[in-house]
């Protein structure tokens, strides 16, 4: 598995690929299935130490679209912001 750090530049990546995408009003696209992943994959991420925690939280913190999806989304297995809170508590998630 990839280190958080790598996982939020996987992230950035993603987000600015898909703000550059000519659709990127559109959640249906390659670019948005790319940004959601790479948010769900910093969201569920086990922290291991405190300072990932503390890089977690900043980047959460930093970052509106991701903090609205822990704050709004949630689905069959939960809410994004448990998955969120058991990844602080060094939780492995699918």
């Amino acid at each position: 598995m990839a280190d958080l750090r790598e996982l939020i530049d996987a992230f950035a990546q993603a987000s600015a690929a898909y703000n550059a995408a000519p659709e990127a009003a559109d959640w249906d696209s390659p670019e948005a299935d790319a940004y959601e992943a790479a948010e769900h994959a910093v969201i569920v991420a086990p922290c291991e130490t405190a300072e990932d925690v503390r890089m977690k939280a900043r980047f959460f913190l930093d970052n509106s679209g991701p903090n609205d999806t822990l704050r709004n989304c949630e689905d069959a297995a939960g809410s994004d912001l448990d998955r969120f809170l058991r990844s602080l508590l060094g939780e492995a998630q699918p």
